[in-house]
């Protein structure tokens, strides 16, 4: 059972005002541990283990729908939808989320770092193309209130993506 102290912090952090404060003074990203070839047993059992994983690592993370194009580029294409958590972090959360995005076979994970002013997706997982294994994309900069072929849903309903 969540307390009330995680309640209240996980509904402070989950405004978009919180989130672009984040992307601006932080190392942030996005993970998820869902496949679409999983059941939704086993995709709700991934994202309390990926939850604990970075709990664990002590990177700050806030629960968001994840939306992309599924199999972008080829003919079996669509829209998916997620559970994902966009991360943020003082310190250098870079490796780790590359490190789990291997764990839980992503093909990419998102990362910006607090330096920076646009957002790549590094390949996590060998059986994607895009960005592809060990490769980086570069997506964009930070976007409040957009939808793009990637983005994400906070639990109040803003979105925001990283897009150019």
């Amino acid at each position: 059972m969540k307390s009330f102290k995680s309640i209240v912090a996980e509904q402070s952090d989950s405004s978009l005002d919180m989130v672009t404060h984040y992307v601006k003074t932080r190392n942030v990203g996005a993970i998820s541990a869902e496949r679409t070839n999983l059941s939704p047993e086993e995709n709700t059992n991934r994202t309390k283990s990926l939850r604990k994983d970075l709990q664990a690592s002590g990177i700050q993370h806030i629960p968001v729908k994840g939306r992309y194009i599924h199999d972008f580029g080829t003919p079996k294409a669509h829209p998916t939808d997620e559970n994902s958590f966009f991360v943020h972090s003082d310190n250098d959360i870079l490796p780790h989320l590359k490190r789990l995005g291997e764990k839980y076979g992503q093909d990419s994970i998102l990362h910006k770092g607090k330096d920076e002013t646009t957002a790549k997706l590094y390949g996590t997982n060998h059986t994607s193309d895009y960005p592809g294994y060990g490769k980086t994309a570069d997506v964009g900069s930070y976007k409040p209130n957009h939808k793009a072929e990637f983005h994400s849903v906070l639990k109040n309903g803003s979105v925001f993506s990283f897009s150019g």
